[in-house]
């Protein structure tokens, strides 16, 4: 598989952001963001096994995509679920099951079953390819 991660000594370093919160406006962290030729947005957060989003996490996810939809593009917010214990050891992202996604035609949080984020992925791209965007909401 090829090497991926830039900078890999920097990924350990922890970003303190406690300097950038005013009241209950606080920043939040996305693990994946893919645009898409100008026709999709795919947006993930990875979370440990039985963690659940932040509600403002949450709405930041939905609101992408609904800003997305609203312009015509195809656009999913995917939640990610990582079982790895050890943090030493690597996560294969790809390898990781999508528990749930944001549907950007439904606009609803749906079950995704067993999808690989790899697989997903995929998807998302052939809707994207497949799909026609709506340029007049541009």
């Amino acid at each position: 598989m090829k090497q991926t991660l830039y900078w890999r000594n920097r990924a350990t370093q922890i970003a303190d952001f406690s300097n950038c919160c005013f009241g209950s406006l606080r920043p939040t962290d996305i693990d994946l963001f893919f645009e898409y030729k100008n026709r999709g947005y795919l947006i993930g957060d990875i979370k440990f096994q039985g963690v659940d989003l932040k509600k403002g996490q949450r709405l930041l996810m939905e609101r992408l995509v609904q800003d997305a939809a609203a312009l015509g593009k195809v656009a999913y917010a995917i939640v990610i679920e990582n079982d790895v214990l050890d943090t030493d050891q690597d996560i294969d992202v790809g390898s990781c099951s999508v528990c749930r996604y944001y549907d950007y035609r439904r606009l609803e949080w749906i079950p995704a079953g067993h999808i690989t984020v790899r697989d997903f992925i995929k998807r998302f791209i052939w809707l994207c390819n497949n799909t026609t965007v709506n340029w007049s909401k541009e």
